[in-house]
């Protein structure tokens, strides 16, 4: 609950800088610590020579309204640069990046303590040329996209905009949210996907209907230990909360859990059918882990520990057997083989259980033609189905904070459910590929980094 009261109340704290500058013989001695501490062996490095941008790193800056965008290759040559206008244009360890099947996307927060940018980027990672698109909100503080619209989250006064802009005309559809908070930020099947945190220890899952002008709670959480990352798999959402890998299916409303048995579980990544699990703390800096699970296959992959902090993991598309690791003061990129050196032990006890949530739908938000919002307590005991607020675009809406606590979950605990994985035949193995210090210049800070290929 730490990091996501920080993340919501204190966000100047989030983007100070973290990096300083360290000398090229720090570099070499802070690479061997850092293989040491993993007990990793070094992968041998392609010969290849390759003249294509793979990756870009941003340094941004608090207040400047300006960002280096640095492009690499594969073997970690520099490949040009980009200055962006713009003033923390950052990840901040609370969301990895966005992508279509063309195009990324990027959203530059703009000054602390300000965070008026209003603005979302989009990159085509071929031509690395950038199209504007402006939202024209305060404190964007998550968003996603598909292939027609982009859609954000902005949080200000404890009023909350969930937005979808079209990027072929513009056009703006608002569902505006009074007294609850929501963040991150998936979408499927032109439903936005979010977290709504609130009072009363108000946690869930919830769906933003921009048709019908309202939001609908799909799935009760534990506000003691709220999720962050959600990730859109299929038609299926992945988050963790508490330890546990949630597998929800928006078209049957059915969930499934998965104990991970260690609640640091936090940052996901996806590539295909492989999930990157992070379990690490982006406060306290104590070393991490990371796991690669096969969703289709239903097996860990490979596992492997991290000394420090993991702020963002990214993976290749299509995965190539390689994983992009950014620290507070590195980037390493890992190569996943079974012929990588010693065998990394994978902990493949486990526990599964399915919740049926089909029957456990909540509207959040809700007004008549006339945008005049109307709050229902009412609850149906028969669907357990509570009317808590509906909007259309931009009209003000009052929002019950009252938490239905009749559900009719069932939970089946039976050793045979979906996600009941058994161990891998053969487990692969870890070894750091190439490594590079980060170096960001005067009043700057790394961002983040994307992969374009």
């Amino acid at each position: 609950m730490l990091q996501k009261i920080l993340k919501i109340m204190s966000a100047p704290f989030r983007k100070c800088p973290r990096i300083r500058r360290l000398p090229r013989a720090g570099y070499i001695l802070g690479m061997v610590l850092c293989l040491s501490l993993l007990h990793l062996p070094i992968a041998e490095a392609s010969a290849e020579e390759s003249d294509e941008a793979v990756f870009g790193i941003l340094y941004t800056t608090q207040s400047e309204d300006r960002t280096r965008f640095l492009y690499f290759d594969a073997d970690f040559r520099p490949e040009g640069e980009d200055i962006l206008p713009y003033s923390n244009l950052s990840f901040g360890g609370y969301e990895n990046e966005c992508r279509t099947e063309q195009y990324l996307f990027l959203n530059p927060k703009g000054p602390t303590g300000l965070y008026d940018a209003g603005t979302v980027l989009m990159l085509d990672p071929d031509e690395l040329s950038f199209e504007t698109y402006a939202v024209d909100r305060i404190n964007i503080t998550a968003f996603t996209a598909d292939e027609t619209y982009i859609y954000t989250l902005s949080n200000l006064n404890r009023v909350t905009y969930a937005d979808r802009l079209s990027m072929s005309d513009s056009a703006l559809d608002t569902v505006k949210h009074e007294g609850i908070f929501l963040d991150s930020a998936a979408v499927i099947d032109g439903k936005l996907y979010t977290f709504a945190y609130g009072d009363h220890d108000l946690c869930a899952l919830c769906r933003v209907d921009f048709e019908q002008g309202r939001t609908e709670s799909l799935l009760d959480l534990d506000s003691e230990n709220p999720p962050c990352f959600l990730i859109a798999y299929g038609k299926k959402l992945l988050f963790t909360c508490g330890g546990i890998l949630y597998s929800y299916d928006t078209q049957t409303g059915s969930c499934k859990e998965k104990d991970l048995g260690d609640e640091r579980a936090y940052n996901l990544s996806l590539s295909g059918d492989v999930l990157a699990i992070g379990y690490t703390s982006i406060l306290s800096m104590a070393d991490s882990r990371i796991e690669l699970y096969d969703l289709k296959e239903e097996k860990s992959i490979c596992c492997f520990e991290y000394p420090g902090s993991v702020l963002q993991i990214e993976m290749p598309h299509p995965w190539n057997g390689k994983v992009y690791v950014l620290g507070y003061g590195n980037l390493t990129v890992f190569s996943i083989d079974e012929d990588n050196g010693e065998s990394i032990e994978i902990n493949t006890e486990e526990t599964t259980a399915e919740i049926d949530t089909e029957e456990t739908t909540e509207i959040i938000a809700e007004t008549d033609k006339e945008g005049n919002a109307e709050v229902s307590t009412e609850t149906n005991t028969e669907a357990s189905t509570e009317i808590i607020a509906e909007t259309d675009a931009e009209v003000n809406v009052e929002v019950s904070t009252e938490i239905n606590t009749d559900t009719n979950t069932e939970v089946n605990t039976e050793a045979d459910t979906e996600l009941n994985r058994e161990a891998a035949t053969e487990e692969m193995k870890a070894a750091v590929i190439r490594s590079i210090s980060l170096e960001p210049g005067n009043n700057e800070y790394c961002g983040g980094f994307i992969l374009l290929h």
